[in-house]
């Protein structure tokens, strides 16, 4: 999902790095289903799945054929954040024990501000432990990103961007999984898609997201998904 996104302009535009040029208004970030990476509803912004899905987000493995019809729903996502250079991280600490730090010294964002709140939660969910069967890694670095997915040795890893001043990405990468390329059209629009089909969810929690959107259980089938645009799918090439 690399080519032609803002990930690969902001590669393309490396003079503009060095200017710490960080997106400090992550009120966007806010605005979404109060879901996490992870699928877990948000205590802090409950959601009651069958008000707010207008559309779906998860679809199953066998609707992966031509000519399906999928109610889509494909949800805003904040604005983007700038890549960094090697220098600057490894300059600016990445913990959320050191998030006062970052907001003072290096970001200049109040500590009492939505954006230190959303800061905060990202740095809280990179260091939440994998789930079970999986490895995961934030890379704050397009050079990171690839060396997870060459040390992890699995056919498919997912970078997921999330909100913070510069750009963050939850890589995590599990053996059942696979990919697929689609082609979508309605509304006069056509565009194509990389949707990820997970085949084992049985380690999931059962109160996903997923599981209350498709109403299965955990291991029953393979669920899917598709990627935002703004995330990387690493695959090895044939």
């Amino acid at each position: 999902m690399l080519p032609n996104s803002s990930i690969l302009r902001a590669i393309l535009d490396l003079d503009e790095l060095d200017k710490e040029k960080f997106n400090v208004d992550l009120n966007d970030a806010v605005n979404g289903l109060g879901y996490s990476l992870n699928g877990y509803v948000d205590s802090e912004a409950p959601v009651h799945v069958p008000d707010v899905f207008n559309g779906t987000l998860f679809f199953l493995e066998k609707e992966v054929i031509p000519g399906s019809k999928l109610h889509l729903r494909f949800t805003k996502m904040f604005s983007s954040s700038p890549l960094i250079s090697r220098l600057q991280a490894n300059t600016i600490p990445f913990a959320a024990n050191k998030l006062l730090e970052i907001l003072t010294d290096h970001i200049h964002v109040k500590p009492t501000s939505v954006t230190a709140s959303v800061m905060n939660k990202t740095l809280i969910e990179c260091e939440e432990p994998a789930l079970e069967g999986e490895s995961k890694h934030c890379a704050t670095l397009l050079e990171s990103m690839v060396e997870f997915h060459h040390a992890e040795d699995k056919l498919v890893a997912a970078c997921h961007s999330r909100p913070y001043p510069y750009a963050v990405f939850y890589c995590h990468a599990a053996g059942e999984t696979k990919a697929y390329t689609m082609a979508l059209e309605g509304d006069g629009t056509k565009v194509e898609a990389v949707a990820v089909c997970h085949l084992d969810t049985s380690k999931w929690n059962p109160k996903h997201l997923a599981f209350q959107v498709l109403k299965v259980k955990p291991g029953s089938v393979p669920i899917c998904h598709f990627m935002p645009k703004e995330d990387v799918l690493w695959t090895i090439r044939n």
